[in-house]
């Protein structure tokens, strides 16, 4: 694996894995896959109760199961990448 692809495949990882746990999501779809999972949620869509044998319970949980999945869907991975990088330079400039 190239050097490019492991960037590019780790951005897309931590960017799914992160909508997954944290975001509400459009329609709030995240969160009902939560709640699917068992997890609680307060008003505004932030987790609030989990297991924690639950696999959407944390970042580093989920992207143990989401790598394999950007490492078979390489253009998507490329797709979520540029979200995470955009995201990254927001939260930068907000500093």
């Amino acid at each position: 694996m190239r050097l490019t692809d492991l960037l590019i495949t780790g951005l897309a990882t931590w960017r799914v894995s992160n909508m997954l746990v944290q975001e509400y999501g459009p329609f709030g779809m995240f969160v009902r896959v939560r709640e699917l999972a068992g997890i609680g949620h307060d008003a505004s869509g932030k987790p609030e109760t989990w297991h924690e044998n639950n696999v959407l319970a944390c970042v580093y949980c989920t992207s143990v199961w989401v790598a394999p999945v950007m490492m078979r869907f390489p253009k998507f991975a490329r797709v979520m990448a540029v979200s995470a990088l955009a995201i990254l330079v927001s939260k930068l400039g907000e500093k």
